[in-house]
């Protein structure tokens, strides 16, 4: 009998049956910005996501004063946020950011890197 790590779905034979390790499949943490919210120390990845924080929340305050009736992808300044199509739609609806420092968690990094991780969840 084979044995392999994981598959998605069971492959084999009838002859030589497959078993997988792992039944059980994530993507894991998806953060769209993993340069963003992981780092190597605390107080630096504090500092790195409070600058990101500030940046988001600028351009949404730009945009209530700004972007009435223009598309959002026209409007952001791709120079200081790496935006995704989730991030984009929180500024459309005027949704701010808030940072809390005990978000911050140890997390390993693809997969072997011990770092720390920013983890917050969607509202």
């Amino acid at each position: 009998m084979r044995y392999r790590l994981g598959l998605k779905r069971r492959q084999g034979s009838k002859t030589e049956p497959i078993d997988v390790v792992f039944k059980l499949y994530s993507l894991g943490v998806n953060t769209a910005r993993d340069e963003a919210v992981y780092g190597y120390d605390r107080d630096e990845l504090q500092k790195q996501v409070e600058r990101f924080t500030d940046a988001y929340n600028a351009e949404v305050d730009r945009f209530r004063r700004k972007g009435a009736g223009q598309k959002v992808d026209d409007f952001v300044d791709y120079t200081y946020v790496k935006w995704s199509s989730t991030l984009k739609g929180f500024l459309a609806r005027g949704i701010s950011a808030e940072f809390d420092a005990e978000k911050i968690k140890p997390a390993l990094y693809r997969p072997y890197s011990r770092q720390f991780l920013v983890f917050t969840t969607r509202r």
